[in-house]
């Protein structure tokens, strides 16, 4: 679920993987939500999804054969900043940097900014840094 969270509404996103000539491609269900509706995540789920960012791009990375030096200057960014990223730094969506790094990887623009967001909205829940309700 993803919202406001000091709201009463939000949205739900369901991927949905399936086979399209012979390409293995993830479908977006959205659909409005009731806050009530949604289950509670688990701190271990929340940490889980913090990091996600981080874990898909060593993945790509690592995919694609490039070293972290290799990485960071075809996004040109400081080799040190890569391997924060990779470590947990999310960059955000409007410097500029996950586009950069998503055309690296050779990723989708899109799928790469909605990663990068999740992984930091979760990090900002976890470490107490968002409100989880409006006073």
């Amino acid at each position: 679920m993803v919202g406001n969270p000091g709201s009463q509404h939000g949205i739900a996103v369901s991927i949905d993987s399936r086979s399209v000539l012979g390409l293995e491609t993830a479908f977006w269900e959205v659909k409005p939500v009731s806050v009530s509706k949604c289950p509670t995540v688990s701190a271990a789920a929340r940490a889980d999804l913090a990091m996600l960012f981080a874990r898909c791009v060593r993945r790509l990375r690592e995919q694609l054969g490039l070293s972290v030096k290799r990485a960071a200057e075809l996004s040109g960014m400081e080799t040190s900043d890569w391997y924060a990223m990779e470590a947990g730094w999310v960059p955000s969506v409007e410097s500029g940097l996950v586009d950069a790094i998503a055309g690296t990887l050779e990723s989708g623009h899109i799928q790469t900014a909605f990663i990068a967001e999740v992984s930091r909205f979760n990090q900002e829940l976890l470490f107490n840094t968002l409100p989880l309700r409006a006073s």
